[in-house]
């Protein structure tokens, strides 16, 4: 497997690392939840979920997008909970979308510990994968404002100029 990572926090010099703006209004930076929420080494997403979702004492919530790859199967294991999630491009084409969890439009499922969701909610997957499948996982800060057939678009750019993962992840997408 190889990973690449691009993150673009808003443009906030009092927030450098992100911010939820429905906790930002009460104070409460969510970013250490979710940070929180990822500590520790697991392999089993739904575990890791869960060990972390018990784990987290700050205030916040977050939703979270677990994959693992299962080498000796060719899998991808999935747990996700909220708007976050994934997708599975072949030959720079989608063939797979994580679902959406959210009550309403703008209102995701999200972990946390004021009266939010749990660990329970977390939609669970496995799917097949070979090599050179390419995995784009994203907020929903991606995923609602860059359209599948632009993603396609730079995956297949990326795939013809044989760029690496970080290069692929650092590509400009023009809206």
């Amino acid at each position: 497997m190889v990973v690449g990572s691009l993150y673009l926090p808003k443009d906030n010099p009092n927030k450098p690392l992100g911010e939820d703006a429905d906790w930002a209004l009460k104070g409460i930076d969510a970013g250490i939840y979710a940070r929180e929420l990822m500590k520790g080494d697991h392999v089993n997403p739904k575990r890791v979920l869960e060990e972390a979702y018990k784990n987290t004492n700050s205030k916040g919530s977050s939703i979270a997008c677990i994959i693992t790859l299962n080498s000796v199967k060719n899998t991808i294991v999935v747990a996700n909970v909220g708007d976050s999630g994934f997708l599975l491009i072949i030959k720079g084409k989608i063939i797979h979308k994580s679902p959406i969890q959210q009550r309403e439009f703008g209102c995701p499922y999200q972990l946390g510990n004021c009266n939010s969701d749990s660990h329970n909610v977390a939609q669970e997957m496995e799917l097949n994968v070979e090599k050179d499948d390419i995995l784009i996982v994203g907020t929903d800060g991606m995923l609602d404002n860059i359209f599948e057939s632009e993603i396609e678009e730079t995956v297949r750019r990326a795939i013809d100029e044989k760029l690496k993962a970080e290069e692929l992840a650092s590509q400009n997408i023009a809206l």
